[in-house]
């Protein structure tokens, strides 16, 4: 029921908000974006399966409008958070993990504003690539000589491999879009994106996003 209510609200007011008429096209526009991931599980059938917790995190990205309605937009995406999950050996036991994962996203995204006035719904599709660090070590290190700004000296330092891979993914964002007089912006959305992790579900990511950004 207050779904119901904050959407009723949200369509009277889109006559007042939207009373201007905007014209984007031929602009540039830059944003900041904040983003929280919603929590995942997946399985992978007898070989075992991984929760993905809540993750945050931030992007920022830069578009062109080709047309009053349509911007085509590189964006750049980073988040972390922890995870857990369980191994089904050959054996018939189970090992269990847990780390932190950092993960990085480029990708390339075409925008529909459904309205041309300042005030309008928004559809977008997306498609790229994530970088994963999982965190979890595999046995090999490195080893170095690291030099002390603070006390002058150098020292033997040592990193820990971990394990990382590329993974493509695609998606889709539904949300509203509201520009100031000032050609500051304000974006908020819902994006499904899938990842290939070759799941027994379906691999789908649900994150919520605000982006604050300029046009010019």
């Amino acid at each position: 029921m207050r779904t119901l209510h904050l959407l009723l609200i949200t369509l009277l007011l889109v006559p007042v908000l939207s009373a201007r008429k905007y014209d984007k096209a031929g602009r540039w526009q830059v944003a900041f974006t904040p983003q929280y991931i919603a929590s995942k599980s997946l399985s992978y059938g007898d070989k075992g399966d991984v929760e993905f917790n809540d993750r945050s995190g931030w992007g920022f990205g830069i578009g062109y409008f080709v047309s009053s309605q349509i911007s085509l937009d590189m964006n750049f995406l980073s988040t972390t958070g922890g995870f857990k999950g369980t191994v089904n050996e050959s054996n018939g036991t189970q090992t269990k993990y847990k780390g932190n994962m950092y993960s990085s996203s480029f990708d390339m995204s075409m925008t529909y504003n459904i309205l041309k006035d300042n005030f309008t719904p928004f559809v977008s599709i997306n498609v790229g690539s994530s970088f994963i660090d999982s965190g979890i070590a595999t046995g090999n290190y490195y080893t170095g000589t690291c030099y002390d700004p603070w006390y002058g000296y150098y020292y033997t330092c040592y990193d820990v491999e971990t394990k990382t891979s590329f993974k493509f993914h695609y998606g889709a964002t539904l949300g509203l879009r509201y520009d100031l007089k000032n050609r500051l912006f304000f974006k908020g959305g819902v994006n499904a994106n899938v990842l290939d992790f070759n799941s027994e579900e379906f691999p789908y990511f649900i994150s919520y996003q605000l982006s604050v950004g300029s046009t010019f």
